[in-house]
Order: structure tokens, then C-alpha cells, then sequence
């Protein structure tokens, strides 16, 4: 933008001091008219491309913070498979002493605090 605006003004320098009444003047009258209509369109254009920009950045934060929440809910997802892995293996075991039943209350207990934390981070995906 700054180039094109030192563009127009040494063309519009050059055809009003230089070249003022010699034959190339009438050759860059066109060229300094052509700048000063591309400066005008840029200047009309710098609020668009701001709001693009600026659009742009926060589509990006939006899809950051997405990202974020997907991920902390995948954490969560395979926390619960975890846990019901386990729960289902020692629930298996053929010998129920007092020391695997305190494990397998434990891990339900983990596993019922596993699945509140996915069904909250997977309301807030939603």
C-alpha cells in the first residue's frame, strides 16, 4: 500500500513538474490516472481486508478453542474405555477376596467419575 501510494505520488510529480509541457506529459497522464484510481480502490478496500483479517483471526481462535475441547473430550472418552476395560477384567477373576472387591468399588467409582467428566466436555463440544 505504502508503494503504491510513493508510486502515485513521484507519477503525479513527474507529469506536474518534470515533464509539464513537454510531448510525454500527454503519455503519463494515463499512467498517473490509472495510479490514482488503483490508490482509491485500495483505500476503499483497506475496511475489507481488515475485516477480513480480523475474521480470519477469529475463525482461527473459534477453531483453536474446538480443537482444545475435542481433544479434552477424546482424554476423557479413553479414560472411560480405560476404566471399563479394567472394571470387566477384574470382574472376571474367578477369586472375589475382600482386597478385589475394595479395587473393583474403586474402579467404579472411577469409572462413574470418568463418564461424568466425558458427558460434561462432550456438552460442551456440542
Amino acid at each position: 500500500m505504502q508503494d503504491l501510494v510513493e508510486l502515485h505520488g513521484s507519477a503525479n510529480s513527474a507529469v506536474g513538474e518534470f515533464f509539464a509541457g513537454t510531448p510525454y506529459e500527454a503519455a503519463l497522464l494515463p499512467f498517473a490516472h490509472y495510479c490514482d484510481c488503483f490508490r482509491k480502490t485500495m483505500l476503499d478496500l483497506v475496511p475489507n481486508i481488515e475485516n477480513a483479517l480480523f475474521g480470519g483471526a477469529e475463525m482461527l481462535r473459534r477453531i483453536r478453542r474446538a480443537e482444545m475441547l475435542l481433544n479434552k473430550r477424546n482424554v476423557a472418552a479413553r479414560e472411560v474405555v480405560h476404566y471399563t476395560q479394567k472394571l470387566t477384567a477384574l470382574k472376571q477373576q474367578t477369586v472375589q477376596t475382600q482386597k478385589a472387591k475394595v479395587r473393583i468399588l474403586r474402579n467404579e467409582h472411577k469409572l462413574s467419575k470418568a463418564l461424568n467428566d466425558f458427558y460434561e466436555k462432550e456438552q460442551i463440544v456440542k
